[in-house]
C-alpha cells in the first residue's frame, strides 16, 4: 500500500506513515510497519518516476513553481485565522459525519441500502453543485 500511494502521489514519506496508520480505527500506529513501508514507498516512487518523461522526474506532484517566501511576520495572522477556521470546519464535519452515521444505524432499512442511499445523495449533491456552479 505504501508503494502505491508513494508512487501515485509522489510522497514516499507520507505514504509510509499512511500505510502504518490506516489499518487501525483508533489513533494507533504500528511502528513495525514504518521501516518496510518506507522502503517500499521509496522504491515504488523511484520506479514510477523513472517511467516518467525526464523533465518531470522527481518533481513534486503540483510542479516546481510553488515558491512562497515569508516577507513579514504579519503574514502569519491571516494564516492563523485560516487555520482556526479550518479547525472549526473540521470539527463540524466530524460531528455531521457521526450524526449521519448514527442516524443510518438507527434506521429500519436493510444494511445493503445504506451505501446506495449515500451514493445517491452524494451524486445528487455533486450534480447540484455542478449545475449551480456551471
Amino acid at each position: 500500500m505504501g508503494a502505491g500511494i508513494g508512487a501515485i502521489f509522489r510522497a514516499p514519506l507520507a505514504a509510509a506513515l499512511f500505510a502504518a496508520e490506516i489499518l487501525y480505527r483508533d489513533a494507533d500506529l504500528e511502528t513495525e510497519v514504518i521501516v518496510p513501508a518506507a522502503v517500499a514507498s521509496i522504491v515504488g516512487y523511484s520506479v514510477f518516476s523513472f517511467w516518467l518523461p525526464p523533465q518531470i522526474r522527481f518533481v513534486p506532484l503540483f510542479g516546481n513553481r510553488l515558491h512562497h517566501q515569508l516577507d513579514s511576520l504579519f503574514e502569519l495572522i491571516p494564516m492563523t485565522l485560516l487555520a482556526l477556521g479550518l479547525v472549526v470546519v473540521s470539527v463540524a464535519y466530524i460531528k455531521f459525519f457521526y450524526a449521519i452515521h448514527h442516524l443510518s444505524k438507527r434506521s429500519p432499512m436493510p444494511p445493503f441500502m445504506r451505501p446506495v442511499i449515500g451514493a445517491v445523495v452524494a451524486g445528487l449533491l455533486g450534480l447540484g453543485l455542478y449545475l449551480r456552479m456551471g
